[in-house]
C-alpha cells in the first residue's frame, strides 16, 4: 500500500504540488490525468524520492520513506518505474544497461545478471545487440603495431581514419600522405575508462603510449604524435604548432584522465607514472616557470601555460582520493581500497588523507611498514575510532552507512588501515 499525506513540492517560488493526499491499495491501477505542467511527473517522481518533497509524508508498505533514516535504495528494490524517456547510459552497452542495477544493488552476481540479461534480450530477439557497440569498436577501430596497439578515435571531415601505424599493413582509407605513425591519447583514455579495451589491449596501449607519446622533457604523455602536416579538416587542433595546446602538447587534463583510467583497471603502477611525471614537471620551477600547480598544458620545453584554464587539478585530486587512496562511496558506505606505491609512504611507512564524507570529517591513515608493492599487500586490520571494520577479501575496508550516521559531526574521526 502507498499512502500519501499532505504532499507539497516547490521549485523555488513555483509550487507544483499543493497538499496531495491519496491511498493506493495493493492491486489497484491508478491513472493520473492532467494537462502538461500540472505536476503529474513530479508526483510520480516523489513517490520513489527521485524528487524530494518539500513537505508531507509518503508511506510505502508501512514505512515512511520520507524519513531521512530510511535506506531508500533498499525500498526501491521493491519498486518499479518506467520513465518517460529511455534514461539509458549512452556509454554502456545494451547488456551493461540491463545488468547495472542488479549488480550495484547486490541482488545478483555479475555472472547471474549477464545470464538473465541475455535471456531477456533473447525474448525480444535482441541478443546480438548485447555487446554490439563494444565489439564493433574492438574489431574495427583497433590498430595493431607489433606488440603495441591502440584505438583510432577520430575520423576527419573526409571520413578517413586519423590514426594508424606506420608498420601496419592496413594502408587504405588513411588520412594523410606520409606514412608516419599517428596515435592520439584521447581515444585510448575513453576506451580504457569505459571498459571497451580488453586487458590485452590495455597492455598494448600502455606500450604504445610509452613508445610514441611519452616525453619526459615535455612533462609526460603528449596528446598526439607529430602528424607532420598542416591538417585543417579535423577541427582547430592542427592550427597550432606541434607541442602547443591541442596539437601534441602534454595536455594535463587528458593525461590525468589517462592515469585515472589506468588505476580503475588495475594498472596502478602505470597510472602512478603519469601522475608523478606531471607533478615533477609542475614542481620544477626552472622548467615549468610557474607557481606550483597543474597548468592547461606543458609545451615542448616543459613550460606550464594557462594554469587557470584547466580542470586537471580537480581530476588529479579525484584520482588521488578515489583511486590512489581508494576512498569511494558505495550505496552510502565508505569503501577504502588503497593502491599506493611504496615511494608514496613516508619513512615510517604511513600515508594520510583528510577528507569529508557524508558530512563527517575523517583522517585516514594507511600503514605499509615494509613498503611493499600495492598489489603484494592485503588489509590486515582496519579501525574507525578504535572500532574494527570489515576487511572484505583483504582488498577493501568498509565503513557502513548506518555506522557513519552514528558518528558526530564535530569530531575528526580516525581511520587506521594496516596492510601486511
Amino acid at each position: 500500500m502507498i499512502i500519501v499525506k499532505d504532499l507539497h513540492k516547490s521549485f523555488e517560488d513555483n509550487q507544483v504540488l499543493k497538499g496531495v493526499s491519496y491511498h493506493i491499495h495493493p492491486g489497484e491501477k491508478i491513472v493520473v490525468v492532467g494537462p502538461s505542467g500540472s505536476g503529474k511527473s513530479t508526483f510520480l517522481r516523489c513517490l520513489n524520492l527521485l524528487e524530494r518533497p518539500t513537505s508531507g509524508e509518503i508511506w510505502f508498505d508501512g514505512q515512511n520513506i520520507t524519513d531521512p533514516k530510511i535506506d531508500i535504495n533498499k525500498v526501491r528494490q521493491h519498486m518499479g518505474m518506467v520513465f518517460q524517456h529511455f534514461n539509458l547510459f549512452n556509454n554502456l552497452t545494451v547488456k551493461d544497461n540491463i545488468t547495472l542495477g542488479p549488480v550495484k544493488q547486490k541482488l545478483m552476481t555479475k555472472e547471474e545478471a549477464e545470464a538473465e540479461a541475455m535471456r531477456l534480450l533473447k525474448l525480444v530477439n535482441l541478443e546480438e545487440k548485447a555487446d554490439w557497440l563494444v565489439e564493433n569498436i574492438r574489431k574495427n577501430e583497433w590498430i595493431q603495431d607489433g606488440d603495441k596497439g591502440w584505438f583510432n578515435g577520430y575520423y576527419d571531415n573526409h571520413g578517413r581514419k586519423v590514426e594508424y601505424s606506420a608498420v601496419s599493413d592496413e594502408t587504405d582509407n588513411k588520412a594523410g600522405a606520409e606514412c608516419n605513425t599517428r596515435m592520439m591519447l584521447t581515444g585510448q583514455v575513453f576506451a580504457v575508462m569505459s571498459g571497451t579495451a580488453t586487458e590485452e589491449q590495455i597492455q598494448a596501449i600502455c606500450r604504445s603510449a610509452d613508445a610514441y607519446l611519452y616525453d619526459r622533457k615535455a612533462g609526460g604523455y603528449r596528446l598526439n604524435t607529430d602528424f607532420k602536416e598542416e591538417k585543417f579538416d579535423l577541427g582547430r587542433m592542427f592550427g597550432f604548432a606541434y607541442g602547443e595546446k591541442e596539437n601534441g602538447a602534454v595536455f594535463s587534463h587528458m593525461a590525468v584522465m589517462y592515469a585515472n583510467a589506468l588505476y580503475k583497471t588495475g594498472h596502478a603502477k602505470e597510472g602512478y607514472k603519469v601522475l608523478q611525471t606531471l607533478l615533477d614537471t609542475a614542481m620544477d620551477f626552472e622548467r615549468s616557470k610557474m607557481y606550483p600547480g597543474i597548468p592547461e598544458y606543458f609545451d615542448n620545453q616543459g613550460r606550464g601555460l594557462y594554469a587557470y584554464l584547466t580542470g586537471a587539478a580537480s581530476w588529479y585530486m579525484l584520482t588521488m582520493i578515489t583511486e590512489v587512496f581508494g576512498v569511494k562511496g558505495q550505496l552510502g558506505d565508505m569503501v577504502i581500497a588503497p593502491a599506493l606505491m611504496p615511494e608514496q609512504y613516508d619513512q615510517e611507512g604511513k600515508a594520510s588523507l583528510k577528507i569529508e564524507f557524508a558530512g563527517r570529517k575523517f583522517s585516514i591513515h594507511i600503514f605499509n611498514r615494509e613498503k611493499k608493492e600495492w598489489n603484494k599487500v592485503q588489509i590486515k586490520e582496519a579501525f574507525c575510532d578504535g572500532t574494527l571494520l570489515s576487511a572484505e577479501g583483504g582488498r577493501q575496508a568498509r565503513l557502513k552507512r548506518s555506522e557513519i550516521e552514528k558518528l558526530t559531526l564535530e569530531k575528526v574521526h580516525e581511520i587506521n588501515i594496516i596492510l601486511n
